[in-house]
């Protein structure tokens, strides 16, 4: 769980602070910007920043609320409350980026699918035979 303080920052400093990550990181390269979000952020909030950019976009692929809160092992409560915004069009910008990088989009549905089969084959004759 991610634990914030209590003292809550006002917009203005917020949005500045926002603003200056964003300039920290956008222009750097792919390698930089992996070395800076591996140091900024904790592996609970990699994974959580992960399942929540997974559950954006199975939910625009019109999964099932049901089918992507058990592959991804969210609560469905949080998965209903994505797709709350979704529909409200909260995701907007996000989905426009990734729909605009079509092979990073395939590469992601992709590793959506692996975690859904737990890491198993995909089906078919050949189904094990990388696994010997």
């Amino acid at each position: 769980m991610v634990h914030i303080s209590k003292d809550k920052l006002d917009d203005v400093l917020r949005n500045k602070l926002f603003n200056e990550l964003v300039h920290f990181i956008a222009p750097k390269s792919k390698a930089s910007a992996e070395n800076i979000l591996g140091d900024l952020l904790t592996k609970t909030e990699k994974v959580m920043l992960a399942k929540r950019l997974a559950a954006i976009f199975m939910i625009s692929e019109k999964v099932s609320l049901y089918k992507t809160a058990t592959r991804l092992k969210l609560s469905t409560s949080t998965v209903k409350r994505m797709y709350t915004s979704y529909s409200f069009g909260e995701y907007d910008r996000l989905l426009g980026e990734l729909n605009r990088r079509k092979v990073e989009k395939e590469k992601f549905w992709e590793l959506i699918e692996l975690i859904s089969r737990a890491g198993m084959p995909s089906m078919g004759k050949r189904r094990w035979q990388s696994l010997r």
